[in-house]
Parts: structure tokens; C-alpha cells; sequence
């Protein structure tokens, strides 16, 4: 279901996500990783209502990011299906 059919701001509010200027889930330019640690948006709930092929681009850029978080690097192809190894920077303390 497209994400202007959902009761948006209850699910914005009841996770605590931020928002955009425009009412969208609010995300790092260039990542799918929200406020809340382990939540991430994709689609048109990051973007507003678009094309289906960016909804499926942001997709699949989204679960790169995702396996990254979980297992700490990605097999996963990137932007235009290019695998390039990517590993989650751990920070130093």
C-alpha cells in the first residue's frame, strides 16, 4: 500500500521518527537510517510519493544499509547493481 494510505502521523508519532519539511520520515542525505536506532525508511514514506522504480531502488539501497547494521558489511549490490564490499565504521573510544 502506497504510504499516503496509512495513518502517518500516528506511526510517525508512536515511533518518535522525525520528520522533513515535508512530512516524510526524515534520514541522513544519502542513508535510510532514521532518528531511532534500527529503523530505517525507504520509498515513500522517506521521499513522498514517487515513481514505483525509485521506490524499488530505495529499497533495495535500504536493506544494503540494513545488513550492514546487522552483520556489519554487505555483499549486497549498490547504486546501479555495482557490488562494492561495505563494512559498518565502528567507532573508537
Amino acid at each position: 500500500m502506497p504510504w499516503a494510505s496509512w495513518d502517518q502521523k500516528a506511526i510517525l508519532e508512536e515511533l518518535e521518527l522525525e520528520k522533513d519539511p515535508r512530512g516524510n520520515i526524515k534520514t541522513p542525505k544519502g542513508k535510510y537510517s532514521t532518528n531511532m536506532n534500527g529503523v530505517f525508511a525507504a520509498g515513500d514514506c522517506r521521499r513522498g510519493q514517487s515513481l514505483v522504480v525509485w521506490g524499488i531502488t530505495e529499497g533495495r539501497q535500504a536493506a544494503r544499509e540494513v545488513d550492514v547494521y546487522l552483520s556489519g558489511s554487505s555483499a549486497l549490490p549498490g547504486p546501479a547493481g555495482i557490488i562494492i564490499p561495505q563494512k559498518h565504521a565502528v567507532a573508537q573510544g
